[in-house]
């Protein structure tokens, strides 16, 4: 096979260093997150945040009574009157069907936003109340909270389930398919919750608080997370540890809509990426405790909440279009000249030395050029 022309293999280079300045900025920023202003006072501290299922806003709320909305088109946070709210919203999550958002909290305080007002419901419990989530199609949801207690809501009313355990519970996942849920807690509390409402206690490793729970949207893996640095997997039929034994809290935890990875918040403005069964580390660029976590329904951002009434977006939002190196006139004439210079110049010596060849012979693999040395 005869080697490439001089003048090809000249001109790929120059185009692929082009491509790579112009495709490549230097100095990459470290920060992989955007800050988002709340509104609210530091002193407040955020616990959960849900997206509405059209994707038009999220929700997120925490202590002092604290509700606000992040209105997607704006990117911006406004603040919402809720004085029917108890002093602390612990969690908050959007019916499937988008007519309301649900929030708990303190003494077993529940309301309801509709998109207008925040209502009071009773729940029947005065226990804390840390986490809720929905069945698909808002056949109904589950909440979690101290000394085992779980409540059902469906039809309009809530109903409470025998947990068979005293530990508080702090996070909960409703299966998108069969009906069935998992809940975890402190002292390693791992338990699935049939569509019939029984409960039955399933073994975890260890004696650590577990913080959060979320299946996957195909309902094939659910991801486990908690104290001790604990990163874990369930299949439906084991637990696989992911990581262990570190001295992380990771509180929260959310999936990406495609279900191709999942985000970890937690201790100190940690975000975890799950990915293939591997962990990568995201900076957010704060340092202040991630405790709630949720992924935009079009899978193109999430937003995370947090202590100091923080909230980050990630991945960042695009930049305004800012030329490249190529587009501007001087760089792009100055490459153009390089490469008009390299290829005449290529082009030059292929020419000499064809001429310098005796007849018949061609440089290649049958021998080399019997051009003479040029001193």
């Amino acid at each position: 096979m005869a080697l490439e022309s001089p003048v090809r293999v000249v001109l790929a280079a120059v185009l692929a260093a082009a491509f790579l300045v112009s495709a490549f900025p230097a100095g990459a920023a470290k920060i992989e997150a955007d800050e988002i202003p709340t509104g609210l006072p530091s002193s407040v501290n955020l616990y959960g945040v849900s997206w509405k299922p059209s994707g038009s806003e999220a929700l997120a709320v925490g202590d002092g009574r604290a509700m606000a909305v992040y209105t997607g088109s704006a990117g911006s946070f406004r603040k919402l009157d809720a004085a029917a709210a108890p002093d602390f919203l612990l969690d908050v999550a959007w019916n499937p069907d988008s007519s309301f958002a649900m929030a708990v909290g303190s003494n077993g305080a529940a309301v309801l936003y509709n998109g207008r007002a925040v209502t009071a419901v009773a729940t029947g419990t005065d226990s804390y109340l840390y986490d809720l989530d929905w069945w698909p199609a808002g056949a109904g949801a589950l909440m979690v909270g101290s000394e085992g207690t779980i409540l059902r809501y469906a039809g309009g009313t809530f109903g409470p389930l025998q947990s068979g355990v005293s530990a508080n519970l702090m996070g909960v996942s409703c299966h998108p398919v069969n009906g069935s849920a998992l809940a975890v807690g402190l002292n390693s509390t791992f338990l699935m919750i049939t569509p019939g409402g029984a409960v039955e206690k399933f073994q975890f490793e260890g004696d650590w608080a577990l913080h959060s729970v979320a299946w996957n949207p195909q309902g094939t893996l659910a991801v486990i997370t908690g104290a001790n640095g604990i990163v874990a997997t369930y299949d439906g039929s084991a637990v696989k540890f992911i990581n262990q034994d570190t001295p992380n809290v990771f509180l929260s935890s959310c999936w990406k809509p495609d279900g191709t990875q999942a985000l970890i918040g937690g201790d100190t403005g940690i975000i975890l990426k799950l990915k293939d069964g591997r962990l990568s580390y995201i900076d957010p660029g704060i340092r202040s405790l991630i405790q709630g976590i949720a992924y935009r329904p079009d899978g193109s951002y999430a937003l995370a909440v947090g202590n100091k009434a923080k909230c980050v977006r990630y991945p960042q939002k695009p930049a305004p279009g800012q030329p490249g190196l190529l587009d501007n006139p001087l760089v792009l004439g100055g490459v153009i000249a390089v490469i008009a210079v390299v290829v005449l110049s290529a082009a030059y010596l292929e020419l000499r030395d064809k001429r310098e060849l005796p007849s018949g012979r061609t440089p290649g693999r049958h021998g080399p050029s019997t051009r003479k040395k040029q001193r």
